[in-house]
């Protein structure tokens, strides 16, 4: 018997919110956020879209997986 994480997802939105803007806003210095933790942008979620739209779009990407593997074997 094996035990263990076989696959992997990762989700990554294609919205994001530009850190020196948000820097700008909140009045700290832009470099906290660019030199600190080395980012320029922050991936957000999209207001449209929720955690179990997210889970359904991999569940469904999934099953089409199996059947392509299905069909080609």
């Amino acid at each position: 018997m094996q035990i263990g994480i076989d696959k992997m997802g990762l989700f990554t939105p294609n919205t994001y919110l530009d850190l020196v803007m948000l820097a700008n806003a909140r009045g700290v210095d832009p470099d906290k956020y660019t030199i600190g933790i080395g980012q320029d942008q922050m991936a957000i979620a999209p207001s449209v879209k929720t955690v179990s739209q997210w889970r359904l779009t991999r569940l469904l990407k999934c099953w089409m997986m199996i059947i392509v593997i299905q069909l080609v074997y």
